[in-house]
């Protein structure tokens, strides 16, 4: 999973390594394991060098996409997540373009949502590297001005709160609505 959070000045924090990389587990990161980004993606520190072997990890690849979600959503934190409950989900239907739910008690929990709303998730294709997210990903956000969350089909999914708090209380409540049931 990869943490993003802003603080009022718009500089940002990313996660160092996508797949703990160099084996630094999300509950055990601290700030001298992040970049510093400023708005619009200029490196202002790195993480510190006797934190690693032999150097740094490079900056996470997703970082373009983070910064164009705080833009377009003046989120103040977000969330990306390769879980597996996200990646079935958009196989469901291989041709489908949305996820649609309704009457969940979870849906009550997303913001702008309650009970008997359609929650309507867009889904974004897949692919080769991260970074060719951009474009789509842009047009998801655009064309769903309600949305917090964006599926990646076979991937996973970005959300996003006006806190850190209010995405990882999206994630929760996204881990529940978005699984298959039994």
């Amino acid at each position: 999973m990869h943490i993003s959070a802003s603080n009022s000045l718009l500089w940002v924090l990313f996660r160092v390594n996508s797949v703990s990389y160099v084996g630094v587990q999300n509950e055990r990161m601290v700030p001298e394991d992040m970049y510093l980004l400023s708005p619009d993606g200029f490196v202002l520190s790195t993480p510190l060098l006797n934190s690693y072997a032999h150097k740094a990890p490079k900056c996470n690849e997703c970082a373009p996409l983070f910064l164009k979600v705080f833009e377009m959503r003046n989120a103040g934190a977000i969330i990306h997540s390769h879980g597996m409950e996200s990646c079935l989900v958009t196989m469901i239907n291989s041709f489908s373009k949305e996820f649609r739910i309704t009457h969940m008690e979870m849906i009550k929990g997303i913001q702008g949502h309650g009970y008997h709303d359609e929650l309507v998730v867009p889904i974004i294709e897949n692919t080769a590297l991260e970074g060719e997210l951009l474009e789509s990903l842009t047009q998801a956000i655009r064309a769903y001005p309600k949305i917090t969350a964006v599926l990646v089909r076979n991937h996973g999914v970005f959300i996003w709160g006006d806190s850190w708090a209010s995405a990882k209380s999206q994630v929760r409540l996204s881990g529940r609505r978005i699984t298959l049931p039994h």
